[in-house]
């Protein structure tokens, strides 16, 4: 994601939703903000994956939201159309809705745009560039709340060179080397390249066609990412590690998973992967569920083993 020399996002549409469903009726904010989601109605302009939507009550901005999916139709969510049926909402064959990275506008923040309809893009500059330095300025502190503060602040103010670029296919690298001690020789076999060659046969035998198969090729910015399936518009980010510990590898493994997914806002993740030869015991397996549940992430960890050469699931 990343901003032009005019202060705006590059390929990226806006569009402004009021959260009042006609005049005079009440407003809906407290749903969409507890469901982090936007909604549309057909007969407007559609959101789409990607978009940024500038949310309204009045002609105040208070929050923007990212949107994660194209539209869902408002009856596949019985519960959510009963909630905004409560706020006069109504004609719901035409209604749809989109997940969304929500973002709330601190109060000094809120900016004002007086369109007075409901649903439409947004086409006025200094409004693009108004939003663009607020969803900037969130993703920023989304970084230091990770990373920490003083100390990253020079390289979060470079949060823009950090682009994903997918590339398929796959490194090349000797499965061993020779080392010498006290004049004795010894082959060292090279444990990481070993897991990423299984990990590359083992995702062609389930299925990943090779185009949409990266090992140790897709950058973001000057790092590599140990490899990535590519599946339609979202990504599955994998780090191997070759400790027999899995609380080691988890370590170790986190936050380089976390760089990799979330610097580019750009890209969209459908889940992170951590691989090792650790298997987790009944300990280790809690540890690993608290920790999902904490991150709020997608995270998987995959069990290798060198003996039997395949790959055990641990969701």
């Amino acid at each position: 994601m990343r901003v032009g020399n005019n202060g705006i996002l590059e390929n990226i549409s806006f569009f402004k939703m009021g959260c009042n469903w006609g005049r005079g009726n009440p407003s809906f904010y407290e749903v969409i903000k507890n469901e982090q989601i936007v909604v549309n109605y057909s007969s407007q302009k559609q959101f789409f994956k990607g978009c940024i939507v500038l949310i309204t009550e009045g002609h105040s901005v208070i929050a923007l939201g990212r949107v994660q999916t194209n539209p869902i139709p408002i009856k596949a969510n019985p519960d959510l159309l009963a909630k905004l049926e409560l706020f006069n909402v109504s004609d719901f064959e035409h209604v749809s809705y989109c997940p969304v990275d929500f973002h709330e506008l601190d109060s000094n923040h809120i900016f004002t745009y007086k369109l007075q309809q409901g649903i439409r893009q947004v086409n006025k500059y200094e409004i693009k560039v108004e939003a663009t330095s607020k969803w900037m300025m969130y993703q920023k502190q989304q970084l230091v709340d990770v990373l920490g503060d003083s100390e990253f602040d020079p390289f979060i103010s470079e949060i823009e060179t950090f682009k994903f670029n997918f590339i398929s296919g796959r490194n090349s690298h000797k499965k061993s080397y020779k080392k010498r001690v006290d004049k004795q020789e010894s082959e060292i076999q090279r444990r990481h390249g070993i897991i990423t060659d299984d990990l590359y046969d083992y995702l062609i035998a389930e299925g990943y066609q090779e185009l949409d198969i990266s090992i140790e090729k897709t950058k973001l910015g000057n790092l590599t990412v140990d490899a990535v399936i590519k599946s339609r518009e979202e990504f599955i980010l994998f780090e191997v590690k070759t400790s027999n510990n899995l609380c080691s590898n988890v370590r170790q493994a986190i936050g380089q998973l976390l760089e990799y997914a979330y610097l580019d806002p750009n890209v969209f993740i459908q889940k992170l992967v951590i691989v090792g030869p650790g298997k987790p015991n009944m300990l280790e397996k809690t540890y690993f569920d608290r920790i999902k549940g904490v991150l709020n992430v997608p995270l998987e960890y995959w069990f290798y083993s060198f003996e039997n050469k395949n790959f055990t699931h641990y969701i």
